[in-house]
């Protein structure tokens, strides 16, 4: 809700006395141009980033293969597609020092608790890189969608907590 957003932004700037600058910006996570033309407006106002807090989701309660990848579109591939698109505004902030943060609830790791320990050692792997992680939710999300009975289809909201 953008109105919304500008009417906190409004209250956040006046209580910080103009020393910073707050905006809401209107931006949809799962769609590329949407990212790109918030990424822009940013840079065209002040060009680099403080902070970036990533803090889109979706809950979808039953399970299905499309409720599965759209939650999995905005929750995942949304926040990496987000903090992809702004890392260099956050790499332009003058001193560096600038943050990320990224929400999350206790459901990936009650997921996580759940999973098979060879899934568990990928997922948690220090060095895990993006191109595996893909690899390994495209796997388990194969298995759910062609074993109705698979053990993961226990798992409350298993696609919100992967």
């Amino acid at each position: 809700d953008l109105a919304r957003g500008q009417a906190v932004a409004q209250e956040l700037e006046a209580a910080d006395s103009g020393k910073g600058i707050v905006t809401a910006l209107e931006l949809d996570v799962a769609d590329v141009s949407s990212i790109s033309v918030a990424r822009q407006r940013v840079s065209g106002m002040i060009g680099h980033l403080d902070c970036l807090v990533n803090n889109a989701g979706i809950l979808h309660e039953e399970w299905s293969l499309e409720t599965c990848m759209e939650t999995l579109k905005v929750n995942f591939e949304g926040v990496v597609e987000v903090t992809t698109a702004f890392l260099p505004l956050l790499l332009a902030r003058p001193g560096g020092g600038a943050k990320v943060l990224t929400t999350s609830s206790g459901v990936g790791a009650r997921t996580l608790g759940l999973i098979s320990p060879d899934y568990r050692a990928i997922l948690t792997a220090p060095t895990l890189e993006l191109a595996t992680l893909r690899n390994t939710l495209s796997q388990i999300v194969h298995e759910l969608d062609t074993d109705s009975e698979h053990p993961y289809h226990k798992i409350p909201t298993v696609a919100y907590g992967l």
